[in-house]
């Protein structure tokens, strides 16, 4: 019997896939999932305790996400207050671009008509 299992194991494409799918099954019950009954229901209870909120309390998440809403929405509110001064700088620049342009322009000419002569 042991001879007849061997000869098929070692020739049939699935003995080693069936023995590998064992392995993986029986370490990964004994790294996540082989505990002690008695250790299962003080832990539980611990854990429980820890992640439940207590009565009229908001979890720490909840209280976490709220803060960072508040202070993008603090941002956004900064954001409309430096609008009117960001308006005010393109302006001057637009301006000041205006001017370099025209005097651009105007060196061009003078140059063109000492070249013309």
């Amino acid at each position: 019997m042991g001879e007849n299992f061997q000869a098929l194991f070692g020739t049939s494409p699935w003995g080693p896939l069936a023995l590998a799918f064992l392995f993986g099954a029986a370490f990964g019950w004994i790294v996540w999932g082989a505990r002690r009954d008695d250790a299962d229901d003080e832990d539980d209870s611990d854990r429980e305790a820890a992640v439940a909120p207590k009565r009229g309390e908001e979890p720490k998440e909840l209280v976490v996400l709220r803060a960072e809403l508040q202070s993008v929405r603090n941002l956004l509110d900064d954001k409309e207050d430096n609008d009117a001064a960001i308006i005010e700088q393109l302006s001057t620049l637009d301006e000041t671009v205006k001017r370099a342009n025209g005097r651009l322009k105007s060196i061009l000419a003078a140059v063109k008509r000492v070249a013309g002569r």
